[in-house]
């Protein structure tokens, strides 16, 4: 099931920087496999890792495709997208982390500009 929401221009460059800040935790999939190719032993590949991260990569390019891999110059400053339950999940789970990390730091307005583009992704997921 699928539904519509409208989002401006900040909101939506500020969620493709969170998507980048979470695809560099899919790096680890490179030194895992390496550690086979570099003489560990074929036990030693946590395959459950490993199908984990692309699980996750697959999230950040559904996310990407709803709101566009890019920002255009000529792009609308309102966009509205379809939002499928996976991307929705996926935009729950990560506000809820966002939120964490925020109490943390000192928040900036991308943040709370990408986090109310996650809530709003979210909706009722």
């Amino acid at each position: 099931m699928t539904r519509t929401v409208t989002l401006d221009r900040a909101p939506r460059a500020a969620l493709r920087r969170e998507i980048l800040i979470d695809a560099g935790d899919c790096r680890d999939i490179n030194l895992s496999l390496g550690d086979s190719v570099n003489g560990g032993l074929p036990g030693e590949i946590n395959r459950a890792f490993i199908i984990d991260k692309i699980d996750q990569l697959r999230q950040l390019i559904a996310a990407l495709d709803m709101i566009g891999w890019c920002q255009a110059p000529d792009e609308p400053h309102e966009l509205a997208v379809k939002v499928d339950s996976d991307v929705a999940r996926w935009a729950g789970g990560h506000a809820i982390t966002l939120e964490r990390c925020m109490r943390e730091i000192r928040p900036q307005d991308m943040d709370f500009d990408a986090l109310s583009a996650l809530l709003l992704i979210a909706g009722g997921a």
